[in-house]
């Protein structure tokens, strides 16, 4: 029973993005798990006093106004670098603009799933990023998957990211 109860966990799948447990709970009821990302406060309380050496530590003094955790995905998103045809960077920078006005209905997997026109998108993203990954035996459409996932939705995060960055920064200097 303990053997099969180890084969058993080692497929539990546990992810953040509540938005993708959704997408893939159904797949395997059993085994994809929806668990938010959470921090040790005690850790990183020990980690700030060692760095500061201030017994005050959970507010610490430093010599800037601001400090990021985690990331703009400026250095993520892999859009921003390809050089694609006019057509279809018209194309994809549509879709983003399209979906930064509709807030929290994710449109982008779902148009680049019909036509002609997102077919010869996802094309051209393949033939301008040679690492694009694509999974042959799949249940899902992973092109359009990736193209919306890994291309356009981390482009929209680091535009959405820099642009609360830079109105925070704005609004500290004039406050």
């Amino acid at each position: 029973m303990l053997l099969l109860f180890s084969v058993l966990i080692f497929f539990l799948i546990f992810l953040f993005d509540y938005k993708q447990y959704e997408q893939f709970h159904s797949e395997n009821p059993d085994g994809i798990f929806y668990l938010p990302l959470g921090v040790n406060v005690e850790r990183f309380d020990k980690v700030l006093y060692s760095q500061t050496g201030n017994e005050r530590h959970r507010t610490p003094s430093y010599s800037y106004d601001i400090s990021f955790v985690g990331s703009l995905y400026t250095e993520k998103s892999p859009y921003s670098a390809l050089t694609l045809p006019d057509i279809y960077q018209g194309y994809g920078d549509g879709l983003i603009r399209a979906q930064l006005k509709l807030g929290s209905y994710h449109l982008l997997e779902e148009a680049l799933r019909e036509g002609t026109a997102s077919a010869a998108f996802i094309s051209a993203l393949k033939d301008a990023d040679s690492s694009f990954y694509t999974l042959s035996d799949s249940f899902a459409d992973t092109d359009a998957f990736v193209a919306a996932n890994y291309y356009l939705a981390m482009q929209i995060s680091a535009m959405e990211r820099t642009l609360k960055c830079l109105k925070s920064l704005i609004k500290a200097r004039l406050t």
